[in-house]
């Protein structure tokens, strides 16, 4: 029987096992996990996390404006106060002849021009004189001695305590018209009239401008007050009042009579609006001893050769020359 041929079993086809893809399963993506952006965490800014609260001003305190609604008080330790007397709104202190007595402890705020740094009181008014358009002044001891000076007037409802400041104002009148203050008198009744005024020295001006005024007194009632009189009543004691008076001029004249006339011995007359004008009308006329005033035609002085007999006659005022003059000479004349 034939030889069966060699039957091998199935050769196994040469390709292995699966072979692994190139690719392999899952290729990573080219770009890692987020980039971190260039920028790292916040930058910090500019200005500190926490600014200082508040930033410092350049001036560290501060800085008085030109215009104070109230002055400052003084500052230094010992503030010079200038008047130790017990009244001392009507105490004569230092001052030139510019202005008023000082007053102490007082201050009109509001109304300022300017400031000046002077070491006194007695000091402002000279840079309230240079200022135009001063009226008058306050001082506190502020930086060392600030004068405020002020652009107006004194008004007495405006009057404020103030410890330590000290006020003045500058004349507006020639204070030579009236006798100097005395302090602490008053000359009780004899009053024509009252004005408001925050200074005693102020009075002699609105004596003057009142008709028949011949001396006033000054006192604090109302935050300051003139009671303008006709004549000098007796003197009393009384403590914070100033008393003045008008003086004729060159003092050739007696002091006024209210409500007198002297009847007859006329010379001439002149139109005067107060009876203080008429000492020197008399003492111009030759012949003249004696005048009244009366408001006759807004004001008249009636010269006179002597003073005949006294009479009254309400809103007439009288004087006489000190010393008694000749009247002109008589060509021809004899009395036997």
């Amino acid at each position: 029987m034939g030889t069966p041929s060699p039957t091998l079993a199935a050769t196994p086809a040469p390709t292995p096992e699966e072979t692994p893809s190139t690719a392999p399963e899952s290729t990573p993506a080219p770009t890692p996990a987020a980039t971190p952006v260039p920028t790292p965490e916040d930058t910090p800014s500019a200005t500190p996390d926490s600014t200082p609260s508040p930033t410092p001003a350049p001036t560290p305190q501060e800085t008085p404006s030109a215009t104070l609604d109230s002055t400052p008080a003084a500052t230094p330790p010992a503030t010079p106060v200038p008047t130790t007397s017990t009244t001392p709104a009507v105490t004569a202190t230092t001052h030139t002849e510019q202005c008023s007595t000082l007053e102490p402890d007082t201050d009109y705020p509001g109304h300022d021009l300017k400031w000046t740094s002077q070491s006194s009181p007695g000091l402002c008014c000279a840079d309230c004189e240079a200022t135009q358009g001063c009226m008058g002044f306050v001082w506190t001891g502020y930086l060392g001695g600030t004068c405020w000076l002020k652009s107006s007037h004194f008004q007495s409802a405006d009057r404020r305590v103030y410890v330590g400041a000290v006020t003045g104002a500058l004349q507006t009148t020639t204070t030579n018209k009236c006798t100097p203050l005395k302090s602490n008198v008053d000359y009780p009744g004899n009053d024509l009239a009252s004005t408001n005024q925050v200074f005693a020295d102020f009075c002699c001006a609105d004596c003057d401008a009142t008709v028949g005024c011949t001396a006033y007194v000054w006192t604090s009632f109302n935050n300051g007050t003139c009671w303008i009189k006709h004549s000098l009543g007796p003197k009393t004691v009384s403590p914070g009042a100033s008393a003045g008076s008008v003086q004729p001029q060159n003092d050739l004249c007696t002091p006024v009579e209210a409500n007198v006339d002297y009847v007859g011995n006329d010379l001439t007359s002149t139109q005067r609006p107060s009876v203080n004008d008429c000492c020197s009308d008399c003492d111009k006329t030759v012949g003249c001893n004696a005048y009244v005033w009366t408001n006759y035609n807004g004001g008249t002085c009636w010269l006179k050769s002597s003073q005949g007999d006294k009479v009254y006659v309400a809103g007439a005022f009288a004087a006489s020359m000190v010393r008694q003059r000749c009247n002109a000479f008589e060509d021809s004349v004899d009395y036997v």
